[in-house]
């Protein structure tokens, strides 16, 4: 992101002071403004990667007259930024399973909400859910050993619309 040119003041601010100070002051401000900028820029990027986008959406939205990123949207709005953070949170314990399972299990895996205590997971195949039934104690205590709340794991199948 490429800052404007810093505009000339008037002259007759520039009568009787010494400039120099002055620039040095706004130079560093400026730099803090983009090193700002950029770290907002990585924590959106990041949020993003949670989600799932391996490049993030191009679509703006409009709040009160400026263009706005989806997700900054989103997060302006107190429901939506809380279902933000629990998606995120979501997509964190599924990262915190990822040694656990196979990659044909996890392929097949989606994050459910947590209730309670209760985490739960959905899965394509009835199969694979047996599996996960099993496993799932082991994967609580996993979760548990790194500091997720979690006291049950629930698994669900969901079917495709081809398959009902």
């Amino acid at each position: 992101m490429s800052q404007a040119p810093l505009k000339k003041p008037p002259e007759s601010a520039l009568t009787g002071t010494s400039f120099g100070p002055r620039e040095a002051a706004l130079k560093a401000e400026i730099a803090k403004e983009a090193e700002r900028e950029a770290n907002q820029r990585q924590k959106t990027l990041q949020a993003y990667r949670s989600l799932g986008y391996t490049t993030p959406p191009k679509a703006k939205s409009m709040i009160r007259g400026q263009a706005v990123d989806a997700l900054q949207a989103a997060q302006s709005a107190p429901g939506l930024a809380q279902l933000i953070g629990q998606a995120q949170g979501a997509q964190k314990r599924l990262q915190a399973l990822k040694s656990l399972l196979p990659a044909p299990i996890l392929n097949q895996l989606s994050a459910g909400p947590i209730e309670d205590g209760t985490w739960v997971l959905m899965i394509k195949s009835a199969a694979a859910a047996n599996k996960l039934r099993q496993m799932a104690p082991a994967m609580s205590a996993h979760l548990r050993s790194q500091g997720w709340p979690i006291e049950r794991i629930q698994i669900k199948v969901i079917q495709s619309h081809g398959d009902a």
